[in-house]
């Protein structure tokens, strides 16, 4: 938190102890707890919290335009954009598509999969090496399958048993679910892999008597973003910077 007698508190920054332990440097989220950019820059000014952490992240509704101003004046750099989609669910989109979930001998497929997908993610250079954004995703889907990060993973699969692609999905609370990662292998693209998948955790949710499916992308990922927007709708779109 930031701190100073003299002057109110306009914005908070907290830790991030997983991706600092994780990526072995001191990561921090900045968050806004004024509207007064004026405010919020004098005071960032006469604070030295900036300084404890080698990279800091804030991430502002599309609509806060002052604090993304803020954020510029600040030094912030424009990382991504993200779409945040709520899928509806009812009974009519059930299919009779079996589940596949992944299991531990399945992990070092999906860790080659996924280790590869991510490449133009916020984890990206300059700010993460290839190699910690390689290790980043292959450790979510390892948890996944192991029902940590997220609490499942299915897969879908060619004839030969190989894996064509793989979903995670997340339990929030007991009506909704979040999906986690989507990943098809490049072999499988333009297949309708992806929306297999999209159709699997729908399954999956349902059977779980869950009523919303959440799923996020990243503004440039359009194939995406016609997919979910088949059968879900904008909940929020965002946008992440980088310091």
């Amino acid at each position: 938190m930031a701190e100073n007698s003299s002057l109110p508190l306009h914005f908070s920054v907290a830790r991030n102890a997983w991706e600092s332990e994780f990526f072995g440097m001191e990561i921090g989220k900045l968050q806004f707890l004024s509207t007064s950019p004026t405010a919020l820059i004098a005071e960032a000014e006469q604070s030295a919290v900036f300084a404890d952490f080698d990279l800091l992240q804030c991430k502002l509704s599309a609509d806060q335009i002052e604090q993304i101003g803020t954020l510029q004046q600040l030094g912030f750099r424009f990382i991504e954009g993200e779409l945040d989609f709520c899928l509806p669910l009812s009974a009519t989109m059930q299919t009779l598509q079996p589940l596949d979930v992944a299991g531990e001998a399945d992990i070092a497929e999906l860790e080659r999969i996924f280790g590869d997908a991510f490449g133009v993610s916020r984890f990206r250079q300059p700010w993460f090496s290839v190699e910690q954004n390689q290790a980043f995703y292959r450790t979510w889907i390892r948890k996944a399958v192991l029902g940590q990060f997220d609490h499942v993973c299915l897969v879908s699969r060619d004839i030969n048993g190989g894996i064509r692609g793989a979903v995670s999905l997340r339990k929030l609370d007991a009506d909704n679910a979040r999906i986690g990662l989507l990943a098809v292998t490049k072999q499988a693209r333009g297949q309708g892999v992806a929306g297999q998948l999209l159709q699997s955790a729908v399954n999956r949710s349902l059977q779980q008597r869950h009523k919303q499916l959440w799923i996020a992308t990243q503004s440039g990922n359009s194939a995406a973003i016609n997919l979910y927007q088949k059968q879900g709708r904008i909940a929020q779109i965002s946008y992440w910077f980088y310091r």
